[in-house]
């Protein structure tokens, strides 16, 4: 894989998964899930001012080009690229409302 690309897990399709941990990523799910709402709900009195992408296409561009960039996003701050794909989802929707 391209060092540039976001590294995405893949949780296995059988029921590998231990309890606790399906447990956190349905935790991170129902989190992810939140903040996308939160996101909408912005948009109740028009466009937010905050954001820079203020239609569906350029915030969808501004997502798919931060997910190809999010690993430089973590190494900037000093932290690695998170393991939980949730984590990255979240981090996707938020940065990509300013995204260029």
């Amino acid at each position: 894989m391209n060092d540039r690309k976001c590294r995405w897990s893949r949780a296995p399709a059988d029921d590998r998964l231990s309890g606790t941990l399906r447990l956190v990523n349905d935790a991170d799910r129902l989190r992810t899930a939140d903040e996308a709402e939160q996101l909408a709900r912005e948009w109740s009195n028009g466009a937010p001012a905050s954001w820079d992408n203020l239609t569906v296409p350029e915030y969808l561009a501004a997502l798919a080009g931060w997910l190809r960039d999010c690993d430089g996003y973590y190494a900037n701050r000093g932290v690695p690229t998170p393991a939980n794909t949730w984590t990255i989802v979240r981090d996707a929707l938020h940065a990509a409302r300013v995204y260029e």
